[in-house]
């Protein structure tokens, strides 16, 4: 159930070394040490994943944004998507992933 899972998990001790090793052992088993093994870094420090989040989330946005503007500040997105990745905080990008990801999710399973 759910529940025993929720359990299970939360009776995992943190190894020593970096965060998240749990789930570093287990991708060690379906990728190379190099990827599995990398430091975290922040996906909006990122100037190419910027570019990629942005062009993504103005054409998601287009095609399916109406499935969300009762959750969202309408206006901002729409002055969001007038913008270049550039022009974005990393806040901003932030949330442009976020809501991407909403927008995604929405489209695959709604």
């Amino acid at each position: 159930t759910d529940t025993h899972l929720i359990k299970n998990a939360q009776a995992l001790v943190p190894e020593n070394g970096p965060e998240k090793s749990h789930l570093r052992a287990v991708a060690r088993k379906i990728m190379s040490s190099e990827l599995s093994n990398r430091p975290k870094s922040a996906l909006t420090k990122n100037l190419k994943a910027q570019d990629v989040i942005h062009h993504y989330f103005k054409e998601y946005w287009d095609q399916y944004g109406e499935s969300i503007e009762a959750i969202v500040n309408v206006d901002a997105i729409e002055r969001w998507t007038k913008r270049t990745s550039r022009e974005l905080s990393d806040r901003d990008v932030g949330l442009e992933f976020r809501i991407l990801s909403t927008l995604i999710w929405r489209k695959r399973f709604l």
